[in-house]
């Protein structure tokens, strides 16, 4: 799990390098918001199922999400957006199915640090698959997912050393279809509603990064679509997995290695 760890220090590494997000209008500020809500929304890349009576899956998940609008800023304000087209993300996670079909999954990134920035993050996600409990020839599930995450990064505001906060709530509601195949292969997919909120603080002597505002905090959010389909890969204990998402038309690919009991 050792690489999990490395991915969560590119993370934020990546989120500093020559990072500047000065003038911003405030539709900068929800783009870039639902972009972050996207990255950080709740995923262990898990088939809505639940075989038998109790099971237990720990593993860690890893991808990247598209971010075409920081890199539009970032570009704009001077600085090398290429640095930004995708954002990573990753996660150790665990997920147990119980009694009455019902499973919850939970996943982490640590607090890391990496050059001027931290980035720390949660989810969960709880679900009841009902077309196993009523005994449906495939899973059928509604579920719920949310997410925090904080992120924050040092940068020069009018030649003052500063520090910019984001702090950003993901909420999923979805319904997902799975079904098995051979023992080995699980395809499945889901379909739901996406919101999310950033709360962005700036801590600065020399202004602030709203275009818009001289205030040096503010809050935006966005809601819409969250779509999502899925291969999970089954081999005695072993279990690998990819979904391709797309939340409130960001995009996003996530791969998934775990063990299974």
């Amino acid at each position: 799990m050792k690489w999990m760890f490395v991915l969560a220090l590119m993370s934020s590494s990546v989120f500093a390098a020559d990072i500047n997000l000065s003038n911003i209008s405030k539709n900068d500020l929800k783009d870039i918001s639902n972009e972050l809500g996207a990255n950080f929304a709740h995923t262990v890349v898990a088939a809505p199922e639940t075989n038998g009576l109790w099971g237990v899956e720990v593993g860690v998940v890893g991808g990247t999400t598209k971010s075409d609008n920081l890199k539009k800023v970032i570009n704009r304000n001077g600085g090398d957006g290429n640095d930004f087209d995708t954002l990573p993300h990753g996660g150790l996670f665990a997920r147990g199915h119980f009694p009455l079909e019902l499973f919850l999954e939970l996943s982490m990134i640590p607090e890391v640090k990496a050059s001027d920035a931290e980035l720390s993050s949660g989810s969960l996600g709880v679900g009841w698959n009902f077309g196993e409990f009523f005994t449906l020839p495939f899973d059928l599930a509604i579920g719920y997912n949310m997410s925090k995450s904080n992120f924050e990064y040092k940068q020069l505001i009018n030649g003052f050393d500063s520090k910019v906060e984001f702090k950003n709530k993901t909420d999923v509601f979805w319904l997902g279809i799975s079904e098995e195949f051979l023992g080995l292969l699980t395809p499945y997919a889901k379909i739901g509603t996406f919101s999310t909120k950033s709360d962005v603080d700036v801590t600065s002597n020399g202004g602030t990064i709203f275009g818009y505002t001289a205030a040096q905090k503010d809050s935006v959010s966005s809601s819409g679509a969250y779509y999502a389909v899925g291969l999970n890969f089954q081999l005695t204990v072993i279990r690998l997995g990819i979904e391709a998402a797309k939340t409130n038309d960001v995009s996003s690919l996530t791969g998934k290695l775990a063990l299974a009991f």
